[in-house]
């Protein structure tokens, strides 16, 4: 009983860690979509000079670009199971 849920746990652990290189690439990925978006919305914007406003519109394009990488991935695990 001892050895399953050890190894139950050691399942949890790896699917976590999983998850954490995925979200790590995610991030990766993410930002240079960001860099790419603020280069072409703002070509002289300096980091200093970023407002909140500046920052509401960068969080709304991670989260645009990441509901559509999600989208992406539904529809292919769709796919799978079809």
């Amino acid at each position: 009983m001892k050895a399953k849920r050890r190894r139950q746990h050691v399942e949890a652990d790896v699917i976590m860690i999983g998850q954490l290189f995925a979200t790590l690439n995610d991030y990766k990925s993410h930002y240079r979509y960001l860099q790419r978006w603020l280069a072409e919305q703002y070509p002289t914007l300096q980091l200093e000079q970023q407002t909140a406003d500046h920052v509401r519109q960068s969080v709304g394009h991670m989260l645009t670009a990441l509901r559509a990488r999600l989208a992406l991935r539904l529809k292919a695990s769709e796919r799978k199971t079809a």
